[in-house]
């Protein structure tokens, strides 16, 4: 039987929450939620996670400055943000695997969620 995926997806967007959750939950993903640093930090602490699709813009700070601690608890992490060069080399350089711009299709987010050989 094959693993159910889970992922942690934190955006203060309760409509960017509820479209990655509708479009997860059609594949059977798991998506436990959080809106914002601090409670997607104690969520990692607690649980286990697939990957972190993870907003830049939050109410308790920037998702770039959390980076290296979600690191530690998930290998693998999408960002989502506005077109900002410095943050997409700064979050690339801190271990996210894709930067997504908003606004971005959340099927394509899906995709690339599927598509990576560590879930296979």
């Amino acid at each position: 039987m094959k693993k159910r995926m889970v992922v942690l997806v934190v955006d203060d967007e309760p409509v960017i929450r509820d479209i990655i959750r509708l479009v997860l939950h059609s594949e059977q993903i798991e998506v436990i939620e959080a809106e914002s640093c601090a409670e997607a930090l104690a969520i990692l602490k607690a649980n286990q996670f697939d990957a972190v699709i993870l907003d830049n813009s939050l109410p308790d700070g920037q998702g770039v400055d959390i980076l290296p601690q979600i690191k530690r608890h998930c290998p693998r992490i999408i960002m989502a943000t506005a077109d900002e060069p410095r943050i997409r080399d700064q979050a690339l350089a801190s271990g996210a695997e894709a930067i997504f711009d908003k606004p971005f299709d959340a099927f394509e987010l899906l995709n690339r969620l599927l598509d990576a050989p560590t879930l296979r």
